[in-house]
């Protein structure tokens, strides 16, 4: 009995835990690209490629792109490092790639860049969306000793459109325009009292007199 089950005991040893994805880079839209074109599918869809470096270890990719307009997202998975995708034109996007491993093994995301794609005989386009920084969304944050609050965000700005910001805040749809600044200001200190919640946004206003809209956060103040 005894040698039984000595001669089936383990011998404690576990199996390596798989190597990670490595860190990569994007490559194709180019970041900031204010006027790319892609290759015609119809009146108002365009095939773009994207490209991007292999990283070591994956065995596959998801691809996010996102339209910086009306914030829906098309997600696609490949084992390769480029996928065509049609997407409408005349639209701001941001896109980001996760590259995925062995099971056990933590995927490696890239960094997120935009591109504005073109339309037919487009010579003018609206500024890219500003992207709120904080407060993030359902963040809880503390008043300083006046009873403010810090509101930050960022304008890409690669081909110098933004004339300013409109900053929107209040407690039902961040409907209300609290302030009007310049496109070098990307923090504005605000009142706001405890126990609520806020909502907020930041629209950029361009040269050509289009305007973007990053999207309405919602935040707690304590």
């Amino acid at each position: 009995m005894i040698l039984f089950f000595l001669s089936c005991s383990k011998d404690g040893t576990t199996e390596p835990a798989p190597d990670n994805p490595a860190a990569f880079e994007l490559i194709y839209p180019a970041n900031g690209e204010t006027c790319l074109d892609g290759t015609d599918q119809s009146d108002d869809q365009a095939s773009v490629l994207f490209r991007w470096r292999s990283s070591l270890n994956a065995t596959s990719y998801s691809i996010e792109i996102e339209n910086l307009t009306t914030g829906q997202k098309v997600n696609s998975n490949t084992s390769a490092n480029s996928i065509n995708q049609n997407l409408t034109k005349s639209q701001p996007y941001a896109w980001s790639v996760t590259a995925s491993g062995a099971p056990g093994s933590t995927p490696s995301k890239s960094q997120k860049w935009s591109f504005y794609l073109s339309g037919e005989d487009q010579v003018s386009y609206g500024p890219f969306p500003p992207e709120l920084v904080s407060p993030r969304p359902s963040a809880t944050v503390t008043v300083n000793n006046e009873g403010q609050i810090s509101l930050s965000w960022t304008g890409p700005d690669e081909d110098n459109n933004i004339t300013g910001f409109e900053i929107y805040l209040d407690t039902s749809d961040a409907s209300a325009l609290i302030n009007t600044v310049d496109a070098q200001t990307s923090q504005l200190l605000v009142n706001v009292e405890t126990d609520q919640t806020y909502f907020w946004k930041v629209i950029a206003l361009g040269t050509n007199g289009f305007k973007s809209s990053s999207g309405v956060y919602a935040f707690i103040v304590r």
